[in-house]
């Protein structure tokens, strides 16, 4: 999700002022960090069509293209690419991302308490020194791990929830810590609930956003009802408690909790508010059988953040099977889903993705794509599967 906020973190660009060029070479590594794997070769070029050659640090031998418009003293440019977009770090499973428009700065953690850094929107380097993850909890199931994140700033914080879990964990919970960076240290609360303190069962993949009406709340659950509770205004805790919680919950979408794990059913919920609609989107199918996964991304939408959530035919997402296609297997690619979205500085949406790749199955990687909206403003990714040609990436801000 993107919440767009200062973070002082500095990193200078080159400009030639003939010509007006921009150099991918010209972003430099964080002090902390290690140093941008950028997948191309770039070339630049300027609002005045001049072009420049310029090579930067390759992951792959595809071309790509930089291209960039004046607004006031800040220049919108951006980077091209092709999927996948990381391949080089093992699985990269769950993501979700956080965008700095201010210092052009994305932020990605994913399962396995992996976290990342880009200052392009698609070049994503190991974020070093990320003191976020200093080992397992001691709360949950004996054997489990961090599962699906979910990163957000609130007022003067950014916040990490996690999943801790285990397959076959009988009850897995959602915990919650917290910086004044967003890469660390963070101050671990502990669990906010597990399965059996909330009544719900597989309390994982937590969704964090922030309502028009300024209310937090969190979607959580896989495969066994998708649920939501309202949490205090900094997201630090349940908004009266537990048991108000527990009482008070909603199921926006899948079957109700009692009923068994059900794969036509919902995981991975991402919310984001646009033209006053809220939409759920939710991954459903088989996540993790490799070619053999039915992961697919669907979407409903609703006027309220508490729901009810249809989808384009009118469907009620609180039942399995519904929710209009967004994206889906195809073009090499298996079992894409369990995204999180991003809005660059054109208010255009990304969705950052896991998925197989059909070639070469063994662990799932990280993909890209842009949201587009048709004439009802429903969302979904062009041809409704993931791209297998080359686009530009997301816009952002270089000062010059």
């Amino acid at each position: 999700m993107a919440k767009i906020k200062n973070i002082s973190l500095i990193f200078t660009m080159t400009l030639l002022l003939s010509g007006c060029y921009f150099s991918t070479d010209s972003i430099p590594s964080s002090a902390n960090d290690s140093s941008i794997n950028s997948n191309t070769d770039s070339v630049s070029s300027s609002e005045n069509n001049s072009i420049s050659n310029s090579s930067s640090i390759s992951e792959t031998s595809n071309s790509s293209l930089v291209t960039s418009e004046y607004v006031s003293e800040r220049r919108i440019t951006s980077v091209s690419y092709k999927n996948p977009i990381l391949v080089s770090q093992g699985e990269v499973a769950d993501p979700t991302v956080y965008f700095d428009e201010e210092a052009n700065v994305t932020y990605l953690f994913s399962t396995g308490a992996k976290g990342f850094i880009s200052y392009n929107q698609v070049g994503f380097s190991p974020l070093a020194n990320a003191t976020y993850m200093n080992g397992v909890p001691s709360w949950g199931t004996a054997g489990n791990g961090y599962w699906a994140p979910e990163f957000i700033k609130i007022k003067d914080k950014y916040l990490l929830y996690y999943s801790l879990s285990t397959w076959g964990d009988n009850n897995p919970g959602i915990g919650v810590s917290y910086s004044s960076t967003p890469h660390g240290p963070f101050t671990d609360l502990g669990p906010l609930f597990r399965d059996n303190d909330i009544g719900v069962n597989n309390c994982i993949d937590p969704e964090v956003f922030i309502a028009q009406n300024g209310k937090v709340y969190m979607i959580f659950g896989s495969m066994r009802g998708n649920y939501l509770v309202e949490l205090t205004d900094d997201g630090l805790a349940l908004f009266n408690g537990l048991n108000y919680q527990k009482e008070h919950k909603i199921r926006v979408a899948g079957l109700d909790t009692s009923i068994g794990w059900t794969a036509n059913t919902y995981e991975g919920a991402n919310v984001f508010y646009k033209e006053g609609y809220y939409y759920l989107m939710l991954s459903t199918g088989s996540c993790c059988e490799g070619v053999n996964s039915t992961y697919k991304v669907v979407v409903g939408r609703s006027q309220y953040p508490v729901g009810p959530y249809y989808d384009k035919n009118n469907r009620i997402m609180t039942q399995g099977g519904v929710g209009s296609v967004v994206i889906e297997k195809g073009n090499g690619v298996s079992g894409p889903g369990h995204h999180s979205y991003s809005i660059d500085v054109n208010g255009d949406y990304w969705m950052y993705y896991h998925g197989y790749r059909d070639n070469d199955d063994d662990y799932r990687v990280l993909f890209l794509d842009k949201i587009i909206f048709d004439e009802e403003g429903w969302p979904y990714v062009e041809g409704k599967v993931p791209s297998s040609t080359r686009h530009q990436g997301p816009a952002y801000y270089v000062d010059y």
